[in-house]
């Protein structure tokens, strides 16, 4: 082989421009498309309910914009907030903001001839502030989501 065809091999990259594999990496990469947290919740045992949510990690100005809107609902008392509370209202501002989410509610009913039935039934505004869920649900949202975004974070 001579010094031409072994600059030849080593300039070939594994994997060319045009594949399909390095456009995947490419929009994962520069485009943001694997900045989503999804996950499913079956809580239908303890609560009766499952949520699918997803929540798009919010870039550095949008971050800002989150914590400038938690400082102003507590005005100046925003230093005395306890962690958990401040854990609650992040996570909050950011599935209104950055999220979407179904929540569906199971109850066990039974049809006219009396067979037993489940029935489904969506929860609409279920992560509002005004309607405040469970913090519980909040929290466990929260260290699922911290614990994906951690993978950006090295």
């Amino acid at each position: 082989m001579n010094n031409e065809e072994e600059l030849e091999e080593q300039e070939t990259p594994i994997v060319s421009k045009n594949s399909e594999a390095a456009e995947n990496i490419l929009e994962q990469v520069i485009y943001n498309t694997n900045d989503t947290f999804k996950k499913t919740y079956d809580f239908r045992r303890e609560l009766g309910i499952t949520v699918d949510i997803s929540i798009k990690m919010p870039n550095a100005f949008e971050r800002a914009t989150l914590v400038k809107e938690q400082v102003g609902l507590f005005d100046e008392l925003f230093a005395y907030v306890d962690p958990a509370n401040r854990i609650i209202y992040d996570t909050l501002t950011l599935i209104e903001k950055f999220g979407k989410y179904k929540v569906y509610k199971y109850t066990n009913d039974k049809d006219i001839d009396g067979n037993p039935v489940i029935n489904k039934q969506e929860i609409p505004d279920y992560f509002s502030m005004k309607r405040f869920p469970r913090e519980d649900l909040v929290t466990q949202i929260w260290q699922d989501y911290q614990e994906w975004r951690s993978r950006f974070l090295g």
